[in-house]
């Protein structure tokens, strides 16, 4: 099956049982049942809520509000990942880090950000190589110009580029589950790397010169290589019902919401919303 062909889970269509009766043991199990002999699933993780958490936590103003929250939720991130890696069935992992909308943001919160960002992937990279795991930079490290030469989308400073990059270039032969950092992302401006490659690929003779731009292409050169395909769900905190700019690599993936911010949320509340996702049925247009 391609990796971005869609995995079913036939016969598991029931409606997920009233939470409170499901014993975190009882949530593994039927995890590890549903997703046994399947192809491997890539998760979509939307962190959402630090600076809001820190509001209304300590009625802290910014940028210490911004500091503390992100500080918190950094830690929640690196929990989850360890959580995905000890305890669950093998899963790819997409977390959101930095969207190319965020350069946005208050210019002392950026810069704050990037010293996490860079220590978080270090220790996923570590612990990464220690269970034939993958690191996968989603994102530009490179900034995006115009025709004019104006700038449209910056890129990442040192030395968090060189660290996604060593990542990268030390897990590139693992075969286990992937984690995926999504730093300065987005889908639209991960559509443009992808039609360069495009491009590149027919002046080579990789493929024909009318090779048509099809999602087919999309997935064989986006920033994974193929590696993680589409999102099978894709989990985001704080109550927000929206996908931001996962873009169309989210099309038919299961949407799930935690109402709480991200300091606040447990493992548990991520397994509930996978099982939740996978004991779904998907009938894709049917």
């Amino acid at each position: 099956m391609p990796q971005h062909e869609r995995v079913r889970f036939m016969g598991r269509t029931e409606p997920l049982r009233r939470t409170e009766i499901l014993s975190e043991e009882e949530i593994h199990q039927e995890l590890w049942e549903i997703l046994k002999g399947q192809p491997r699933i890539t998760v979509g993780f939307i962190p959402d809520g630090n600076r809001r958490w820190a509001r209304g936590k300590f009625g802290l103003l910014a940028p210490v509000a911004h500091r503390l929250g992100h500080n918190k939720g950094t830690e929640k991130v690196i929990g989850i990942v360890r959580h995905f890696r000890e305890e669950l069935p093998p899963m790819n992992l997409m977390p959101w880090g930095f969207s190319t909308d965020n350069w946005n943001r208050p210019q002392d919160e950026i810069e704050a950000l990037f010293p996490l960002l860079t220590d978080t992937v270090e220790l996923i990279t570590k612990e990464a190589m220690e269970v034939d795991g993958r690191v996968i930079h989603m994102g530009r490290k490179d900034p995006l110009y115009d025709q004019d030469g104006n700038l449209i989308v910056p890129g990442l400073p040192e030395p968090l580029r060189t660290t996604l990059s060593l990542a990268e270039e030390l897990t590139q032969g693992n075969k286990g589950a992937i984690i995926a950092p999504a730093i300065n992302y987005s889908g639209r401006d991960e559509l443009i790397r992808i039609h360069e490659k495009y491009q590149h690929a027919k002046e080579i003779g990789e493929l024909l010169k009318d090779a048509p731009f099809t999602p087919n292409i999309w997935f064989r050169y986006g920033d994974d290589g193929g590696a993680l395909g589409e999102l099978t769900v894709l989990i985001r905190t704080s109550g927000e019902y929206r996908s931001s700019a996962f873009g169309w690599r989210a099309d038919y993936a299961e949407f799930r919401v935690i109402d709480n911010h991200l300091p606040d949320i447990t493992t548990l509340d991520i397994e509930l919303k996978i099982l939740d996702s996978l004991k779904t049925e998907r009938r894709v247009g049917k």
